[in-house]
This record gives structure tokens, sequence and C-alpha cells, in this order.
């Protein structure tokens, strides 16, 4: 339900978090998921409150914004060649080094609490995230994915 677009980056080379974060609301925006000003109120939230995580091998970051900004729920994966730099959550400045960003666009409070919490408790995992942070195709995403019950 939220991976069913198959909206996903693989490998990909950004520069900074705000180009990485760009390109993957275009996709959504594109197919009309989320709306206009979606971007810039993840953006715009991302300042205030960072979602960087220092999971181990590499960081994860969980963007997501105001759920009026949403559509149609959905997620949105990038595995990046170079790690980006995001704030981590939670924290008073610290940075982590991101190599995996889920970018929800989600409805509901519930659900997007639900997802929130299955996705940190799946990136607790070490070997999991070594495998997101691999991935190169759609295939081997679904396959992290369906293990976790994700999918």
């Amino acid at each position: 339900m939220f991976f069913d677009k198959e909206l996903s980056f693989f490998q990909a080379e950004f520069n900074s978090k705000e180009e990485a974060l760009g390109k993957m609301a275009d996709l959504l925006r594109v197919d009309n998921l989320v709306n206009e000003d979606f971007q810039q109120k993840i953006l715009d939230r991302e300042s205030i409150f960072p979602t960087g995580l220092p999971t181990l091998p590499y960081g994860v970051a969980i963007p997501h914004t105001d759920p009026e900004q949403v559509r149609v729920q959905q997620i949105v994966f990038a595995s990046l060649k170079n790690p980006v730099t995001f704030k981590v959550m939670g924290s008073s400045g610290e940075e982590v080094r991101v190599k995996i960003i889920f970018m929800l666009a989600l409805k509901s409070p519930e659900e997007h609490l639900g997802i929130l919490q299955a996705l940190i408790e799946l990136l607790q995992n070490p070997s999991v995230v070594e495998r997101l942070g691999r991935c190169k195709d759609q295939g081997e995403l679904n396959a992290v994915l369906n293990a976790a019950n994700l999918k």
C-alpha cells in the first residue's frame, strides 16, 4: 500500500540533503500524490524537527510533513551512492551522514506513527540497514520490505 507505486532511487548521486529531498518530493508531485508545496513543507519541517538516525552501518533519514499535504499515501525510498548530511532526530545540532532515506507521505496520524515505529524498529538491525544501503533495484528493495512485512 505505502510502497505500491515503487517510487525509488537506487545508488543515487545527490550533492545535498536538499537535492535528495527535492528529487524525492518531485516523484510524489509528478504523480499528483501530494500538494504543490509538499517539498517546501518537508524542508521546513526538517529544519525544525530533524529526521536523521545514526543507525549502523549507515545513517538513515525519515523525512515527513503534515498529513494535509498528502493526497495519496506513499513512501519514497532512496539508497545513496555517497552519503549526505542530516541533523540527528532529537539532538541539538548533531549531524549524521545518511545513505538511506524513506520519505513518508502519509495522511493518517495513526498510520504515520505506526509506519514510523515499524521503520525505526526495522532500522535497529544493522544487517537490514546494510541490505537497504546496497539496494540497486526495486526487486532487491521489495525483498527487504517483504521480509520485514512492510510491502
